[in-house]
């Protein structure tokens, strides 16, 4: 019974792999570029100064 959620999660994490690659790959890219790390050390940098 234990096993049986288990498989359930990681098939969740597949399903929402095939909807960005079914025609959402785009946004996804963008989405990672504003999510850089980069983005977020140029504030804190800024910050530190």
């Amino acid at each position: 019974m234990k096993e049986n959620p288990r498989p359930e999660h990681r098939e969740t994490s597949a399903v929402e792999e095939e909807k960005p690659t079914t025609g959402g790959q785009e946004p996804k890219k963008v989405a990672m570029s504003i999510w850089r790390p980069e983005d977020f050390y140029v504030p804190e940098d800024i910050s530190a100064e």
